[in-house]
């Protein structure tokens, strides 16, 4: 999963139906759908309410657990570049733009013999440091670009 929004993972629950077993890996994100278990200190506390009128009556438990909209599914939750298999790599950012501040995004690059292929889903961090960070892993980058579309369906004839 390349990050959070609806459109990136609208056909996860068919998948799932299908492939139950895969592993799917997701930007670690600090809350939401794809967030780590917080510290109960993340929310504010006011002891001049009555329990009954406070979270948890008051007495929360120390690690905030975040339910899934997939229980059972075998995420893998990415916080920094990893090697999932031999020439297949993660790169992991942070968007700093604004409308997407602090989205986290994941970005495939597979190493081939002409040169690292990076797959990207939005590039909200931004595509000049998705290639910055490839460069790491290998310098010669395949330049080849498809973008698909709400265009490019049977209609349009692309």
């Amino acid at each position: 999963m390349s990050h959070r929004h609806g459109d990136h993972i609208g056909g996860l629950g068919y998948f799932l139906k299908v492939n139950p077993g895969v592993i799917i890996y997701a930007p670690k994100e600090g809350f939401g759908i794809f967030g780590a278990d917080l510290p109960n200190t993340f929310y504010r506390k006011d002891p001049s309410l009555p329990p009954e009128q406070r979270y948890y009556n008051g007495a929360p438990p120390e690690l905030m657990r975040f339910g899934s909209a997939w229980p059972g599914a075998n995420f893998q939750l990415v916080d920094k570049n990893t090697d999932i298999a031999p020439n297949i790599h993660l790169i992991t950012l942070v968007s700093d733009k604004p409308g997407t501040l602090e989205l986290r995004e994941l970005s495939l690059a597979i190493d081939t013999s002409e040169g690292l292929v990076i797959v990207v889903g939005c590039s909200h961090p931004g595509i000049d440091k998705i290639v910055a960070s490839a460069s790491a892993i290998n310098t010669r980058i395949s330049l080849h670009h498809w973008r698909l579309s709400s265009c490019c369906n049977a209609r349009c004839g692309h």
